[in-house]
């Protein structure tokens, strides 16, 4: 079975309907997710190349999953170690190596899932 970081997020990425409820889950509205994905893409290329490479994304993964360790969430050394690797092959739909806007949106959008679904567990 494939337990690493990837399978976690395809999974998140398949429940697209459960977006919104993520998203309310968090306590973010759409508009305010848009904005989020417009400020952190401009926060995050550093380089102002125009897009976001696997060096920029690095710290706003990891942003991420240390949420998610503080609700309570366990990762191994490979999936801490491949986590970025992991979100670029989901989301690089160019596989260029960089993120253009709606790909990093997408980033963003397992990101969101991915605490959601942490939250969402942590409640029952």
């Amino acid at each position: 079975a494939d337990f690493s970081v990837t399978s976690k997020l395809r999974k998140a990425m398949s429940a697209g309907e459960k977006f919104n409820d993520a998203l309310k889950l968090i306590g973010l509205s759409a508009e305010d997710f848009e904005k989020e994905v417009k400020s952190g893409f401009a926060e995050a290329d550093i380089d102002k190349s125009g897009a976001i490479d696997k060096k920029e994304l690095t710290p706003i993964v990891q942003k991420i999953m240390d949420a998610m360790m503080a609700m309570g969430e366990r990762f191994t050394a490979d999936e801490k170690k491949n986590a970025v690797a992991d979100v670029m092959k989901i989301v690089d739909e160019d596989k260029n190596g960089t993120l253009n806007m709606a790909e990093f949106a997408d980033a963003m959008k397992l990101g969101v899932l991915a605490l959601a679904s942490v939250m969402a567990s942590k409640q029952h």
